[in-house]
C-alpha cells in the first residue's frame, strides 16, 4: 500500500500541470485509502477472529468492488496517456 501511496504521489507531481489529471490522482488516492482500510479490516479481524473470518472479507464482494474500482482507474489513466 505505500507503494500505492508513493506512486500516486509521483503521478501528482508529474501532472501538476494538468487539472483534469490531478482530479483522477485525487480519485486514485481516495481509492488506496479505502483499499488500505480495507486491508487493515482484514489484518484486525484475522487477529482477533482467525483466518477464516478474514478471508471472508478478503473475498467479498466489498473487497473485490474497491480492488476493480482501483484497478479500473489506474488503466483508464494509462489509456488517457497513450
Amino acid at each position: 500500500v505505500s507503494a500505492m501511496r508513493d506512486t500516486a504521489r509521483e503521478i501528482q507531481i508529474l501532472t501538476a500541470d494538468n487539472p483534469a489529471h490531478q482530479t483522477e490522482v485525487q480519485a486514485l488516492a481516495q481509492r488506496i485509502e479505502l483499499f488500505a482500510e480495507l486491508l487493515q479490516r482484514v489484518d484486525d479481524i484475522g487477529r482477533r477472529e482467525g483466518f477464516s473470518a478474514a478471508r471472508q472479507l478478503a473475498t467479498s464482494d466489498e473487497m473485490r468492488k474497491t480492488r476493480g474500482d482501483l484497478e479500473n482507474l489506474l488503466h483508464a489513466m494509462a489509456d488517457q496517456e497513450r
